[in-house]
C-alpha cells in the first residue's frame, strides 16, 4: 500500500519500494535521488528469505537529496534527514539527523506551519 499526504513533493531519480506498506505525510520534501525501501533479505537466512516491514514518514519532514530511508523506520513529524544519510533507527519528531548510520544532529524549530509548493525551473 502507498499512501502520500498533500502537497507532498517528490522529485527526480527516487525510489519509493512498496512492497510494504509506505505512508508519507502532508508537506513532506523528497529531495532528489531518495529511496525509501519497504522490504529486504534477511542475511543470515540459509534460504536468503525476503522480509517486508511498512515505513512512516510523518508531516512537514525534509529528506535530503540522496537519502536513504530503510524497511520499518518511522520519521516523525518536522524531521530532517541531511543529505547522504542512511537512516536505520525510527527519527523523533523535529530532529535533524545525518551520517551513515544517520544520527541525531541538532533540533528543529518546532513551530512549523507551511504548505509546499513546487515549480520546476530548471532540470
Amino acid at each position: 500500500m502507498l499512501k502520500i499526504g498533500d502537497n507532498t513533493i517528490i522529485n527526480r531519480g527516487c525510489v519509493l519500494d512498496r512492497r510494504g506498506t509506505l505512508k508519507i505525510g502532508c508537506n513532506v520534501n523528497i529531495s532528489p535521488n531518495v529511496s525509501i525501501y519497504t522490504a529486504g533479505h534477511k542475511i543470515n537466512d540459509d534460504f536468503f528469505n525476503g522480509y517486508k516491514k511498512g515505513v512512516v514518514i510523518e508531516d512537514f519532514v525534509w529528506l535530503g537529496t540522496g537519502a536513504m530511508i530503510m524497511p520499518g523506520v518511522k520519521i516523525g513529524e518536522g524531521a530532517v534527514i541531511l543529505p547522504g544519510s542512511v537512516v536505520i533507527n525510527d527519527v523523533l519528531p523535529f530532529e535533524v539527523v545525518g551520517g551513515v548510520p544517520a544520527v541525531f544532529k541538532a533540533r528543529r524549530n518546532s513551530n512549523i506551519n507551511y504548505c509546499l509548493s513546487w515549480r520546476s525551473y530548471f532540470m
